[in-house]
């Protein structure tokens, strides 16, 4: 009996200890993650609060680039202005100038113009001329041609009608010729 005691005591020695060291783990564990939770807390709310501290900067800076930027364009349109009426000055007598330049240049070129047509009609003139010469010779030569060819032709068909009476006349003369050669040689060979 005092053994199954002393087992039993030792028994509920070692299950207290296995607890304790069981609900220890558990309260690290939990310790653990309290003071993670705590952490990320802490760096959520220091977050949040650097964040609220960069956009109050943003916004600051903003504002004052926004001003900045409209003394800036203020600035520039006041200058721009000053130039487009400098501009406007410079383009109106350029404008003047150049009509000025276009009505001359126009009565120039309509003086050329006439003279060119002038002399254009003159040049026609001899040029119709030349061309209607040049038709009478080029008819003149094509008729020469055509009644040289005419006489050419006329000639070669007299040679030929000339030489085909003769070839008439001549075949019944060579064939009489030819048969009394024969009666002739048949008769002396009797």
């Amino acid at each position: 009996r005092k053994e199954f005691s002393r087992k039993l005591q030792a028994c509920i020695m070692i299950q207290s200890y296995f607890r304790m060291h069981k609900i220890r783990s558990k309260f690290q564990t939990m310790k653990q993650a309290a003071l993670t939770i705590q952490d990320r807390f802490r760096a959520h709310v220091q977050r949040n609060h650097q964040c609220q501290k960069y956009q109050n900067i943003r916004t600051a800076t903003i504002v004052l680039q926004a001003a900045f930027r409209a003394m800036k364009t203020r600035k520039k349109l006041k200058e721009i202005h000053k130039a487009a009426t400098v501009i406007q000055a410079v383009a109106k007598s350029f404008l003047v100038r150049k009509h000025y330049t276009a009505l001359r240049a126009a009565s120039v070129l309509m003086q050329k113009r006439f003279r060119a047509s002038v002399l254009s009609r003159k040049q026609r003139g001899i040029y119709l001329s030349i061309c209607r010469a040049t038709l009478v010779i080029q008819t003149a030569y094509r008729g020469m041609k055509v009644r040289q060819e005419i006489q050419c032709k006329h000639k070669a068909a007299t040679v030929i009608q000339a030489a085909f009476r003769m070839r008439r006349f001549c075949l019944p003369y060579q064939a009489l010729r030819l048969a009394a050669t024969i009666i002739q040689t048949h008769y002396r060979a009797y």
